[in-house]
């Protein structure tokens, strides 16, 4: 059964198996959705520090430090943002499993 809630489909039903298959399905998008970006924001990140790290020695460790602080702290949120939307993934079919009974 489809129902629509906020623009997008849901499937609802009482099979838990379906459920779960919709939910990996979800997070695989977003988890792809994820890599990807973090992957291009750690180049860009590399590509702006790189050059800035070559043109003043002095300062590269210092520049280097700082690309890699940013590129593990996205990596950081990116890692939550993701682990915040499958908990409530697994909450959403867990209501829905117990209203259904």
């Amino acid at each position: 059964m489809r129902r629509k809630r906020s623009g997008r489909s849901l499937v609802e039903t009482d099979a838990p198996d379906e459920m779960s298959r919709e939910i990996e399905a979800r997070l695989g998008v977003r988890r792809r959705f994820y890599e990807r970006a973090l992957v291009v924001f750690a180049l860009v990140e590399v590509g702006i520090s790189a050059p800035a790290a070559w043109l003043n020695p002095t300062l590269s460790r210092h520049i280097l430090a700082g690309c890699a602080s940013a590129i593990l702290g996205t990596a950081v949120v990116a890692w939550w943002a993701y682990k915040v939307r499958e908990s409530a993934l697994y909450e959403r079919a867990g209501r829905t499993l117990l209203r259904n009974r």
